[in-house]
């Protein structure tokens, strides 16, 4: 009971802190590897230094009793024995540290290992796994990262086989050093026999309990190395949040932004300069790779600029804008929990039922939630008892539902129909315009039958604006945006 509470206390803590890092965090697999170590020390380290420190405590009760047996005779006798708990603690120390660098190693391996177990048991990538046979391909590179890590056990194993060698052999000695200064002191008279014979196994059990309490002190070193990483992680900084929670509607301002993914060589954006007005509705156009889904993540505060600023009513955005942004990204969150805490979530401090349901029509939810079987309070997913799965269509409803619901001064759509059917999308494009009353409006969209709610057309290439306009202007220019217009619109005609 104590251990699960102290389990649960600290993965609460580990949990909090990720979920307040910077989101641009997660696309390094350092971070990753971070938050693997202090969750798996959470789990197991920091319950296990409680433990062997209260089995240091009474071991040292107890041995403090046989030592002032044994120093009351002679002090002696205690130096053998300090000997041996010196090596007995050399060992132990040495073990944590075995331990800890291959915990410590193995992270991304073990990483993989669990991604690997997730995707052969799961039922997304289970259509695949079945359909193109692939089931043999990934067990087998789950198979040979579990040999590399038993190779690397078999290194720590037989280091720790040497160093328990080195622990008896010490002790050992050790205890015959003792009885045989024991045998002298008998021998000359110093002590009678009854004295030496609870001399020597006051001795003995001393010895053990050294070797005993020097294990304990390396179990809690080791346990110390792995609570590092864990305190290290909780240390990390408070993201900023600069304009945050709760700032009025504006005007949202990107200012020669640029922004370079951790670890690539490249920017993905390049100098962008754009504004995006209360009222106005602002479509990003281009091909896949243009840098769209990148701005539209800066313009929520998810990504800080590499260079450059974005300005909301003036003031520097340095963090997620809270409370100021409802979004609706091309891969949304699926919470397999109840419809209503799908929606519920966009804005938990308003969520009564008629708030609910306004934002359920508004995003043509309405019929997605009538069909289900308990209405909002229906689970949707499958991973639990009772849970109902949606189609992707009717996920991406619930979702913008969500974003809807959020009732934010600046909406940014990512895709917001992708998964729909031409006859709802063009049903949603009047529900964008009015959207657009009294809110700034992002969208991002391959579909150009949905730029038509746009009053103005942004145009991406390899991450830098080459035009912009409205659509009957960029039509007219016969830029890149007009090729791209009249391609799928050509797919459509033949």
């Amino acid at each position: 009971m104590v251990s699960e509470r102290v389990e649960a206390s600290v993965v609460q803590a580990v949990l909090k802190k990720s979920s307040t890092a910077a989101f641009e965090d997660f696309e390094t697999s350092d971070f990753r590897d971070q938050m693997a170590r202090a969750l798996r020390a959470a789990q197991r380290d920091a319950w296990s230094v409680v433990y062997n420190l209260q089995l240091t405590f009474s071991g040292l009760l107890t041995a403090a009793g046989l030592f002032l047996v044994v120093v009351l005779q002679s002090a002696l006798l205690i130096l053998p024995l300090a000997a041996a708990m010196a090596v007995v603690g050399a060992v132990a120390v040495a073990n944590g540290r075995v331990r800890y660098g291959l915990d410590h190693h193995d992270t991304e391996r073990d990483r993989e290992r669990r991604y690997l177990r997730a995707a052969l048991s799961s039922q997304i990538e289970g259509k695949e796994v079945r359909l193109f046979g692939t089931a043999g391909r990934l067990l087998g590179r789950h198979a040979e990262l579990y040999e590399e890590r038993l190779d690397a056990l078999r290194q720590v194993v037989a280091k720790r086989v040497l160093g328990a060698v080195a622990t008896s052999a010490s002790l050992a000695v050790a205890v015959i050093l003792v009885l045989v200064l024991v045998a002298q002191m008998a021998e000359a008279g110093d002590i009678d026999l009854a004295d030496a014979a609870v001399l020597a196994v006051a001795a003995q059990q001393l010895a053990t309990r050294a070797g005993g309490l020097a294990a304990n002190a390396g179990a809690i070193f080791q346990n110390a190395l792995f609570l590092e990483d864990l305190r290290a992680f909780l240390g990390r900084p408070e993201l900023d949040r600069g304009a945050g929670a709760a700032v009025p509607a504006g005007t949202l301002v990107f200012d020669r932004v640029g922004y370079t993914y951790p670890g690539a060589t490249e920017p993905s954006v390049h100098d962008v300069s754009m504004v995006l007005r209360p009222g106005e509705t602002v479509a990003l156009v281009g091909a896949n790779g243009s840098g769209k889904s990148t701005l539209a993540k800066l313009a929520a505060g998810l990504y800080r600029p590499t260079t450059g600023e974005i300005r909301l009513d003036g003031r520097t955005v340095t963090g997620p804008l809270t409370g100021s942004v409802g979004a609706l990204f091309q891969d949304f969150a699926r919470y397999e929990m109840t419809a209503a805490d799908n929606v519920s979530l966009g804005r938990i401090e308003a969520s009564d039922q008629i708030d609910l349901e306004h934002a359920a029509r508004r995003a043509r939810a309405d019929t997605v939630i009538a069909s289900l079987p308990s209405g909002w309070n229906t689970r949707l997913g499958r991973q639990f008892g009772g849970g109902v799965d949606l189609s992707l269509g009717q996920w991406q409803r619930i979702a913008l539902t969500r974003a809807f619901h959020a009732d934010a001064p600046i909406v940014v759509l990512d895709e917001p129909t992708s998964a729909m059917d031409p006859a709802f999308e063009a049903d949603l494009v009047e529900t964008f315009r009015q959207l657009a009353e009294g809110r700034a409006v992002l969208m991002i969209t391959h579909r150009y039958s949905t730029v038509s709610a746009a009053d103005r057309l942004v145009v991406l290439d390899g991450g830098r604006v080459v035009e912009e306009g409205a659509h009957r202007d960029l039509i007219e220019a016969k830029g890149i945006y007009a090729h791209l217009f009249n391609l799928q619109a050509s797919w459509y005609r033949d």
